[in-house]
């Protein structure tokens, strides 16, 4: 938080002043959220209210799965990041994989931000997704989703889909990670076989430097921090603290294909049925 007020400051560069000014007020004064994407302060809350809602949502003993898709859309040049549309990417994916998955299933996540470097050379932007489930897709969904999300060397995107199985014991973290607070530099090289590499292209993450931090921040000010978030089948209840984010079940969602609980008044619909039973 400080090194971005500092940053923002140090750039000299009046576009900025008013980023500036909302994450002062933010750090400095008592229950003021400015709500803006742009303000790293507000990205924590949000992260926070996100992973909560998620982990009670949750049942805790049913599996849950973590998706990171990177969409060849999602390719910025460097000095474009200003001009993405990130509504639009949010919409445009939303609807693509409605049309794969099955009806019913619920995802939460969010859109996240790296800025890929390869050998020092060229800096690009790739937006991509991260989000959970606990729907496990089928063989057939799974290719499907392939075809839709396909790898594009040069865009360097060589792992366009990832699926991993997670423990309900991890559902804080793993909520975390996808709804970020903070983005990263991807820095992509070859392991050098004579210093004890494989030879194959690898990397590391790292902070942002300067330049791309303002660059970003600026960016993402015309937004609302939840305008991250990526949804199907769950919605955000509207409350007074623009960083606040507490989910519910859509009114039309299937409630025999998810696990979830604590989202809406189907589920105490059900546990009235349950205690009534019990008499």
């Amino acid at each position: 938080m400080e090194l971005s007020i500092k940053r923002l400051r140090w750039a000299n560069n009046p576009e900025y002043q008013h980023i500036h000014d909302a994450l002062i007020r933010c750090r400095d004064e008592e229950g003021y959220n400015c709500g803006s994407l742009g303000c790293r302060l507000c990205r924590e809350r949000a992260q926070a209210s996100f992973s909560n809602s998620v982990s009670r949502g949750w049942h805790k003993k049913h599996q849950l799965y973590s998706y990171t898709i990177i969409p060849v859309d999602g390719w910025v040049a460097y000095d474009q990041i200003d001009a993405f549309d990130l509504l639009a990417f949010g919409r445009r994916h939303r609807e693509k994989l409605k049309r794969v998955l099955p009806n019913g299933m619920r995802i939460a996540g969010g859109v996240d931000f790296s800025l890929n470097i390869f050998e020092n050379g060229e800096r690009s932007w790739q937006v991509h997704l991260h989000f959970l489930t606990d729907h496990q897709i089928e063989k057939k969904t799974e290719k499907a989703l392939k075809l839709r999300y396909p790898k594009d060397d040069t865009k360097e995107i060589f792992r366009p889909l990832r699926i991993e199985t997670i423990a309900s014991s991890d559902v804080r973290s793993n909520s975390k990670y996808s709804l970020k607070s903070y983005f990263l530099k991807r820095s992509g090289f070859i392991a050098d076989p004579e210093k004890g590499g494989s030879g194959d292209r690898t990397g590391k993450g790292q902070g942002l430097p300067a330049d791309a931090d303002e660059l970003l921040q600026l960016a993402l000010s015309k937004y609302r921090v939840t305008d991250a978030l990526f949804l199907i089948g769950l919605k955000r209840k509207r409350t007074s603290d623009p960083a606040e984010i507490k989910l519910h079940r859509t009114g039309n969602a299937n409630p025999s294909t998810s696990k979830l609980r604590g989202y809406g008044a189907r589920t105490k619909v059900c546990s009235r049925r349950k205690r009534k039973s019990r008499r």
